[in-house]
């Protein structure tokens, strides 16, 4: 057994790391098609981890099983969910298989291997369903009594143990409804401190990586006393808001090209000496609030520059083109239905004013101390102008995965 296991440390965990067989996977397949797979253990498919074996995996996990007589094996079930195999992974004394990803309808904790000849070997082994993941949220800023929608995984709850949000300020309350992929909920009373969230299941308790009420990096959430609009750009609006005064751009038949102060706002901080944002690039996000009532046909610009006095969408910095309506094609307004959260990463500041040049970089963020926002621009796709309006609050710039 010790000289098998030190064999397979060397040798099966650097197949297990580069995914690769010899030539004689066909020979071990006939060597053993007339014998009985014999399981000896299993192990994890890390070569820095030679000495973990294990009994149980989560779903998507990569394993390896080590035995004998193995090569021949055609079938591999994980309860009733059959491994897709890989033939160059399959040899006499092992095997390596991705759990499935998808979820038992009958839990029997067995492996079962299959031969083409039907002969079976049944090993003893555990699947491990995570504890929900979370991918998005339908609005970090929502109040109490606002149905907040995440999507994401294993969002499960089976027995005597209920799935559980629990909002920050340690206020627990059960979903309305959910389904394996997506949970909706109402925020509780009380629920007005920020923080994050935390979703429990029967199989584990995880953290929702979207912060309730986010503050961090804000730029500015367009409050009474704080940072006004240069010029008079743009409007503001406490109607309907998600936190109080917002960014509203309003227009009646918006048209192409119309360089008008109702639809562009900019911030303006140089003066402060204060960078917009510090850190790797890849890793930053523009996010912000966002209830579209009518937008369609022409995007909206963002852009970071260096100098206070000015709005100069025709500059050589790297833009963003924000355009949710593009999902309904053109000539049909978009709207939000309500508050949502709107992520767009930093990396996606590549283009000039028209959108004709795409491989603009916005470099050393913080060298920038100011944001312009500006709808502006041709048709696109559509060829109708239609009122705008749309309202952005809580403006910041956050860290992205």
């Amino acid at each position: 057994m010790n000289k098998i296991f030190k064999i397979f440390s060397i040798g099966a965990a650097m197949v297990c790391a580069v995914g690769f067989m010899t030539s004689c996977e066909q020979t071990d397949a006939e060597k053993d098609k007339d014998s009985t797979p014999k399981i000896e253990f299993c192990r994890v498919c890390d070569p820095q981890a030679a000495d973990s074996l294990i009994v149980e995996a989560a779903l998507g996990s990569r394993i390896a099983f080590i035995g004998r007589d193995m090569g021949d094996v055609q079938q591999v079930w994980f309860n009733d969910q059959k491994a897709k195999l890989n033939p160059t992974m399959v040899t006499s004394n092992s095997i390596i298989v991705d759990v499935p990803n998808t979820l038992p309808q009958s839990i029997t904790d067995e492996v079962r291997f299959v031969t083409s000849k039907g002969h079976e070997t049944v090993y003893p082994f555990s699947v491990r369903i995570p504890a929900p993941i979370v991918l998005s949220v339908s609005c970090q800023y929502a109040s109490p009594g606002d149905v907040m929608t995440m999507k994401g995984d294993y969002f499960l709850a089976t027995g005597d143990i209920p799935l559980t949000v629990t909002f920050p300020g340690g206020i627990t309350v059960e979903p309305d409804q959910y389904t394996k992929e997506m949970l909706m909920v109402t925020v509780p009373q009380g629920a007005t401190e920020e923080g994050y969230i935390k979703l429990t299941s029967e199989n584990g308790t995880s953290t929702v990586p979207f912060k309730f009420l986010e503050t961090d990096g804000m730029i500015c959430n367009f409050e009474p006393g704080g940072y006004e609009n240069p010029w008079g750009l743009g409007g503001y609006s406490d109607e309907d808001g998600v936190s109080g005064r917002y960014l509203n751009f309003k227009k009646a038949q918006a048209g192409a090209w119309a360089w008008d102060n109702a639809m562009n706002w900019a911030y303006w901080n140089a003066a402060s000496g204060k960078p917009i944002a510090n850190g790797d690039l890849s890793k930053l996000a523009v996010r912000f609030e966002t209830n579209i009532v009518s937008w369609a046909n022409l995007p909206m610009l963002m852009w970071f520059f260096k100098e206070d006095e000015k709005v100069d969408v025709d500059g050589p910095e790297a833009q963003a083109h924000w355009m949710p309506w593009l999902s309904l094609g053109g000539d049909t307004p978009f709207t939000t239905n309500g508050w949502t959260t709107v992520t767009i990463p930093l990396t996606d500041f590549k283009y000039d004013k028209e959108g004709k040049v795409d491989n603009r970089v916005i470099g050393n963020i913080s060298e920038y101390y100011n944001f312009g926002m500006m709808i502006f621009g041709a048709f696109t796709p559509g060829t109708m102008a239609f009122d705008l309006d749309v309202r952005i609050d809580n403006i910041r710039i956050v860290e992205i995965d």
